[in-house]
């Protein structure tokens, strides 16, 4: 669990255990993180926090992009969104080269 991003749910988090990676996830109960969560919008404040806060993505598994599509900054930001992308719209998606062959 790396380079996440929520309100009230580091309690929640497991503990330190073999197998498991814990690091660079923000907790946002105490500050404003993101942009208009109450319009799905996961946009990371300037000033939130999440900026630069993620670790370094250094195994293969980790991903390159972000919920969007957008390359990750090195250092990433923490949670799902790398910069200003908007509300997110719920419902299936299309991969940009499906929708390029139709």
């Amino acid at each position: 669990m790396i380079n996440n991003a929520a309100s009230g749910w580091a309690a929640l988090l497991p503990g330190a255990q073999v197998g498991l990676r814990l690091a660079g996830n923000v907790d946002c109960s105490l500050r404003a993180c993101f942009a208009g969560p109450e319009i799905l919008d996961f946009s990371p404040l300037a000033a939130g926090g999440l900026v630069a806060a993620g670790v370094v993505r250094g195994d293969p598994w980790a991903p390159a992009d972000d919920f969007c599509g957008a390359p990750r900054a090195m250092p990433p930001t923490g949670g799902a969104v790398e910069r200003a992308a908007g509300p997110i719209v719920i419902g299936p998606r299309r991969r940009a080269s499906a929708a390029a062959a139709h």
